[in-house]
């Protein structure tokens, strides 16, 4: 967002610009994030955790998704 305050305008009045861009850097990273926010508004939690952990690229990222999806249901269950 950039702003733009140019003085001395000739009628005495000062003119302003405002200019609005959306820049997107890492579409992945907001289709990933919009992805969590839908997870975590509809209570699915352990769902979302389940698809990344089949979706990962390793099994470091697979352990990871997992150990997070055993921990959110030992706290579902045990009312943690």
């Amino acid at each position: 967002m950039s702003f733009e305050n140019v003085r001395g305008s000739p009628q005495g009045q000062t003119p302003h610009t405002v200019t609005v861009s959306q820049i997107v850097t890492e579409s992945d990273l907001v289709t990933g994030s919009l992805q969590l926010e839908q997870a975590l508004n509809n209570g699915q939690h352990v769902e979302f955790c389940a698809m990344k952990a089949a979706n990962a690229g390793d099994t470091m990222q697979e352990s990871i998704w997992n150990f997070l999806m055993v921990s959110l249901l030992y706290q579902h269950y045990f009312n943690l």
